[in-house]
């Protein structure tokens, strides 16, 4: 190392842009001297989590897939608390540019994971790094800027096509195992649970299926029917209070101790007739997640679109907006019937027991999420159904539903692979739902595993 640079000098932020650039000039060893290979250093992630998602790295001949997060020096990993936080576990390989003698870090699964210092392999001086990048931009290759827009677009649509139908077998296959409406129910559980919860959610929704919450939701009050649903999932998910009494705050209010107090006493009732002893397996998640995004809320959003929807059975309350409205209109019909807005002064309050929110709105589901379950779960699985009973026009019109329906909020892969394919001109690709699933389905059928060769775009 040179002299003139102090370590304390250096910031992650240099050593990430090393990465990502792959500023180095020889083979790579990890500090326990295996042999590494970079296929793809990953996708950058700019939220929380590791620098790198979906790398794709070769250890002594070993390809594998996942995670890269970077740090200067290895004992980061640790001081960060890396070492016990389950976002970490999909990591592949520790990149530092100083390993300190630090041969593996462990994840929060007593995982090791290798360690790679960059140092020895770099082909700037560390110093000479910083003006390097500012003088010398970084130009990433647009896999796709040689065709034609239309060429593009059919590409993308195409695939976005795919993978509707794709979903769709899908549910045919558990059609053939389980009742229409509780594969329907169950999808659009796991749709409520975001990417941190969907397995939470489709365990929860076997433990209490859709036979279950109508014969609950038939014997209660119109009146108390939501909030005996809420009692039964919550109680279900090991979320009340008297369950996780560590982990909640104290009620703020004796109004808030009444309401607390009536959930627990309703779950007791149900207890004896609906717990069979089988426990969840799958953790909730609350660690970054946003509030409003917490399970708990989630589920009592899920108890309140029940308690709606089962008076005229989930499939014809989730299908009729497809079935009798012009295509143009299905998708604000739709998100009209899956928006939920709170009934109950608790939840307009709280983002969980005994925490309160920040007064932003009073829906449990607002238009975004609407949007992304009626396009993840209900459209998709309106064409299955009506191939299931040979109801062509309900199949064609998921169909066109779905190639006419306004963009959902984008993600880090959408935004990600808009870029990837052109660049600063990749904006108009996000501007359908259609095509934003498009987008998803090349990234995860040939972007993440570097099959570029078969990718449509590259025909």
């Amino acid at each position: 190392m040179p002299a003139t640079i102090e370590r304390a000098a250096v910031s992650e932020r240099l050593v990430v842009e090393v990465w990502k650039r792959q500023t180095l000039a020889s083979d790579l060893y990890s500090a326990a001297g295996q042999r590494i290979e970079v296929v793809y250093p990953g996708r950058q992630c700019w939220s929380c989590g590791p620098d790198f998602r979906d790398a794709l790295i070769a250890i002594d001949g070993e390809l594998r897939h996942g995670d890269v997060e970077v740090h200067v020096r290895a004992g980061d990993w640790q001081s960060h608390g890396h070492h016990r936080d389950p976002a970490y576990d999909a990591v592949i390989l520790h990149v530092v540019l100083w390993h300190d003698n630090t041969r593996f870090v462990s994840t929060s699964s007593d995982e090791e994971i290798p360690v790679l210092g960059l140092a020895p392999h770099l082909a700037v001086n560390v110093e000479d790094m910083p003006l390097y990048f500012a003088t010398i931009p970084h130009l990433p290759f647009h896999c796709a800027e040689t065709r034609q827009p239309h060429q593009i677009t059919a590409a993308i649509d195409a695939a976005g096509d795919e993978r509707l139908r794709a979903r769709a077998a899908t549910f045919e296959a558990e059609m053939t195992q389980l009742e229409p409406d509780e594969v329907l129910y169950r999808a659009v559980m796991v749709a409520l649970g975001y990417s941190r919860n969907t397995a939470a959610f489709g365990e929860l929704a076997e433990l209490v299926p859709l036979s279950i919450v109508e014969a609950v939701a038939a014997s209660a009050k119109v009146e108390a029917r939501s909030s005996i649903l809420q009692a039964l999932l919550l109680g279900r998910a090991r979320l009340l209070p008297s369950q996780r009494s560590t982990e909640c705050g104290l009620p703020a209010s004796p109004a808030d101790q009444l309401f607390e107090a009536r959930l627990e006493a309703r779950w007791q009732d149900l207890a004896a007739r609906w717990a069979d002893g089988c426990e969840m397996k799958q953790t909730w998640r609350f660690a970054r997640v946003r509030p409003d995004n917490f399970p708990t809320r989630r589920i009592v959003a899920a108890a309140q679109l029940l308690s709606t929807a089962v008076e005229a059975g989930l499939i014809e309350y989730c299908l009729d907006p497809i079935r009798r409205s012009d295509p143009d209109h299905v998708p604000q019909m739709l998100e009209g019937q899956l928006t939920v807005v709170s009934q109950e002064r608790y939840w307009q309050d709280h983002c969980d027991f005994g925490k309160a929110r920040a007064a932003t709105g009073l829906h449990l589901i607002g238009q975004a999420r609407a949007a992304e379950i009626a396009v993840n779960a209900i459209l998709p699985f309106a064409f299955a159904y009506g191939q299931l009973t040979d109801d062509r026009d309900l199949s064609s019109r998921a169909i066109a539903v779905f190639g006419r329906y306004p963009a959902t909020a984008d993600n880090e892969i959408t935004r990600y692979m808009a870029s990837l394919i052109l660049g600063a001109n990749g904006a108009f690709l996000l501007r359908s739902a259609a095509r934003q699933q498009g987008l998803l389905a090349i990234y995860k059928t040939w972007c993440l595993y570097k099959r570029c060769g078969d990718c449509p775009l590259s025909t």
